[in-house]
């Protein structure tokens, strides 16, 4: 099997810059979805407080219920 190599004409510090510039834009639109979703359920629930423990508790139960597959087949 050949291992992937890079054309010539890509660089390899743009091609950093460019995943960078990925992981940026996805931080900020996730902190965006998670300001609006905050706001929508202040509005919701009644109290800043009760929507912001929500959307903590739905964020980060998203890896954990991502995670368990890899649980049930690493054996870990």
């Amino acid at each position: 099997m050949k291992s992937f190599q890079l054309p010539r004409f890509v660089d390899r510090a743009l091609l950093r810059n460019v995943y960078i510039c990925i992981f940026v834009f996805s931080g900020f639109s996730g902190l965006i979805y998670e300001s609006i979703l905050t706001h929508y359920l202040k509005l919701f629930l009644g109290h800043a407080a009760y929507a912001q423990t929500l959307v903590l508790a739905i964020f980060m139960g998203g890896p954990l219920v991502h995670g368990l597959p890899a649980k049930q087949h690493y054996q870990i």
